[in-house]
This record gives structure tokens, sequence and C-alpha cells, in this order.
């Protein structure tokens, strides 16, 4: 698309439902936030899981998005097929400007996809959303963690990511340029 014109070389886009959208440019706090979970995940979880950050995975009804973080099932290689929601285990996305999409539209996507646990790090409030048991277009379960909570997944037993690792300190601001 980008060699045709219709989108800029550097402007990040998801396909959602066959529809080109844009996806808003990431500040200090969420690349923090992705590097923070890809430190931790690689660092707590053994071969032959692996994680991927902000790869494209390709979806039920013309979808392909690119969630900020992908824990991978054992086994998978992506030079056979490519990366599929089936191949996740765990999806992450990191929001602040994107929280209201990554709380409807992409939790839609991923529901009906049936994969297993979602996250969503909210930078704003300081916090991780996880959805779990997908049915249809929802998740049947859903917890919330504060920062000094820690964050587990069902489908990783050794996986603890403490919560105040990924989210903004409470004396830093999270609006404006830092985000």
């Amino acid at each position: 698309m980008g060699e045709a014109g219709i989108i800029c070389d550097d402007e990040r886009v998801e396909l959602i439902r066959g529809q080109v959208v844009t996806v808003s440019p990431t500040g200090n706090w969420h690349a923090a936030s992705v590097q923070r979970l890809s430190r931790l995940l690689h660092d707590q979880l053994e071969s032959p899981i692996q994680v991927a950050i902000q790869n494209a995975i390709n979806m039920a009804g013309d979808t392909q998005v690119e969630p900020d973080v992908a824990v991978l099932r054992p086994g998978f290689d992506v030079w056979e097929s490519g990366l599929r929601g089936e191949d996740c285990l765990l999806i992450i996305e990191v929001a602040q400007s994107s929280l209201e999409s990554d709380r409807s539209t992409k939790l839609r996507l991923y529901a009906e996809e049936a994969i297993p646990e979602y996250w969503v790090v909210d930078l704003e409030g300081r916090r991780v959303e996880r959805y779990r048991k997908p049915s249809e277009a929802r998740f049947m379960k859903t917890e919330v963690w504060a920062s000094g909570d820690v964050c587990r997944c069902e489908a990783l037993e050794s996986v603890m990511i403490p919560v105040a690792e990924i989210v903004p300190p409470a004396d830093q601001p999270t609006s404006g340029s830092r985000a």
C-alpha cells in the first residue's frame, strides 16, 4: 500500500475487517512499557516459547493487527506460515491514546480469534486489565491489576510481571509528549 501511495511508508496502520486503520504514533512511555515487557517476558520464558514485538498477526475477516506484544505457542515457526491468531497464547496492548479501541475493537477481535488471554496496559490509569476465557465476541473473565499487583498468565505459570515495572511511576505525568 505504501508503494501505491495509499499510505505513507512510515505510517503505522492495521487492517481491521478490510478497513485500513491508522495506528497512533508511540511515545516515550509506550516505548518504555513495551521494552520492559519484552525484557521481563524474555527473562522468564523458556524456549521454545517466543515473544513477538509489534509483528503483524493475520486473523480472520481480512484483519491484520500489530499488537505491542504477543507470546507465541511452543513450537511455532514464523518461517513456515507467518503469524496467525491461533499461534498466540497471550496478546498485550500498551494503551494511552488507543485505550478505547483496545477495550472495544481489539477486545472483540481477539475474543473472536479465541486468543486465550489479552492484557491492556493502561498507562494513564497505571494498571493492567486482564481478559481471558474468550467466547464469541467477548471474554468471560475480567480482572484488573493495580500498581502494587503482579500480572500472571494462566497459560504461562512462570510469568510474573509486576505492574509497577510496566507503567509510569506515580510521580511522573503520563499525558502530553511523554506518552
